[in-house]
């Protein structure tokens, strides 16, 4: 038993020494600025990335902590319901748009064709207008129901102050994508720098200012919205102000689009679509159960946990980054690409998850003081998270970048509905046995599914990888 053990052991000092072979050389990289070839270029985006993502989820959570402690469990509740919500429709404004900005900018950029650069964005900003305008239209009219039907709670005049945050939300989502196309990471960088200091300062002044005088849980929530808008509104001003400067392709002369490229459009932008569509109620379906089956402060124990996993995920989460790299490899290099990110991430991710899991008392004490006491076995169960979800988003991207959209449309559908049956077979098994058994229930159900939709992405992987050569 010892030589087999020996091996075992020198196997696990080599992968070890290995690694950090490879953390020395991407950090002498940055030292040295030099970004040279696509592991340079992949390298310099994920940094950018890291960074944006570190400050959008360090200001996020501190943003969460901050109003979580203001309003408490009951009125946090009340506020993450109606936030979820207008995401979920935020999210109906992208429907694959802006991964299809990153894939034909990208592509186009390859063949260093400026005009087509321009006519591709030229067109998919008209069809994010149009689809914008609708689904704001569409909250409009749905808010009552949603709020005084559905789940039962009041919310109504926030999600009709939300309208505002949809249509800004949305269009600062879409220029990112362009600038991810653009390899040029650092603008939002600057964007999210900045939204993150005008929510941090603007939201709490505002609410701490009106919140005394006001004796009404759905006032509170509203001026929530509105001061969230407002710096929304002040960051997107600054994102066109330097796409203005930055935009070189928009000096070239237009030309409208070939009915040849709108096909492929449309071809490659469908199953674009249905991934968004199925991302969505994968994504936003717990919440909308949550907000008909528990009191709101049991929401806002779901949320204080969810927050925190978030926020973790993100710093350890690179597909946003390596999408455009990924685009523009192909064969043998793409596969090798894909397997060195893959290992990298779940080695990080691992790490973090059990970190989390055991100092998940601490981190719930010290981020939203005893009141959210409940939230800590929350933050345990969603520990496993934190190595799950980076992995779906680099599996989702390899599959996206060699143009495997059908396919992760086709996972994202039959996983969305193993998630939307497992969270309310929860509340009808756990119905009658307390709130906090009910949000453990659709926690459980959230984490199988994710799980469902790793393993369908790693055997889809697999298939695609063994056919390059």
């Amino acid at each position: 038993m010892k030589g087999p053990i020996r091996k075992e052991a020198r196997k696990a000092v080599r992968l070890v020494r290995g690694e950090a072979r490879e953390v020395r050389g991407i950090l002498g990289r940055i030292k040295r600025r030099n970004f040279s070839g696509n592991e340079g270029q992949a390298i310099k985006n994920s940094t950018y990335n890291f960074l944006t993502n570190v400050v959008a989820k360090v200001g996020s959570l501190a943003f969460t902590i901050i109003l979580a402690r203001i309003l408490m469990p009951e009125f946090f509740g009340l506020y993450s319901l109606a936030l979820s919500t207008l995401v979920m429709f935020v999210s109906f404004t992208d429907l694959g748009l802006e991964s299809g900005m990153v894939f034909f900018l990208s592509r186009a950029l390859a063949k260093k064709n400026q005009t087509k650069v321009k006519s591709y964005f030229v067109y998919l900003s008209k069809i994010k207008l149009i689809l914008t305008l609708g689904v704001v239209s569409a909250l409009l009219i749905l808010s009552d129901f949603l709020a005084n039907t559905y789940y039962q709670k009041p919310i109504f005049i926030a999600l009709i102050a939300g309208s505002l945050y949809v249509f800004l939300r949305s269009f600062f989502s879409f220029f990112k994508s362009v600038f991810f196309a653009l390899n040029r990471f650092d603008k939002p960088l600057v964007w999210e720098t900045t939204f993150q200091i005008l929510r941090l300062l603007l939201v709490p002044a505002i609410t701490l200012m009106f919140i005394k005088s006001i004796h009404s849980s759905a006032s509170n929530i509203y001026l929530v919205i509105i001061a969230l808008s407002l710096a929304w509104l002040i960051t997107i001003l600054l994102v066109i102000l330097s796409s203005l400067k930055t935009l070189d392709f928009m000096k070239e002369p237009y030309k409208k689009i070939l009915p040849e490229d709108k096909k492929f459009i449309r071809k490659t932008i469908l199953p674009l679509s249905t991934i968004a569509l199925s991302g969505i109620f994968f994504g936003y379906i717990d919440m909308f159960v949550l907000g008909r089956a528990v009191s709101s402060e049991f929401i806002g124990f779901y949320q204080a946990a969810f927050s925190l996993v978030g926020a973790i995920v993100a710093v350890t989460t690179f597909s946003n980054a390596l999408l455009p790299i990924f685009s523009r490899m192909k064969g043998e290099r793409f596969k090798r690409a894909l397997m060195k990110a893959i290992k990298n991430n779940a080695l990080l991710s691992t790490f973090v998850a059990i970190l989390a899991f055991a100092l998940a008392p601490l981190i719930i004490k010290i981020a939203f003081g005893e009141a959210y006491h409940n939230a800590i076995i929350l933050l345990r169960v969603f520990s496993i998270l934190v190595i799950v979800l980076p992995l779906n988003a680099l599996y989702s991207s390899s599959l996206v970048s060699q143009g495997k959209t059908g396919t992760l449309a086709k996972l994202l559908i039959f996983t969305t509905s193993i998630n939307l049956i497992l969270n309310y077979l929860a509340v009808i098994i756990f119905r009658g046995m307390g709130d906090m058994t009910i949000v453990i229930g659709i926690c459980l159900a959230t984490i199988l599914s994710k799980f469902v939709y790793l393993l369908m992405l790693f055997i889809s992987n697999k298939k695609l990888t063994s056919k390059l050569q």
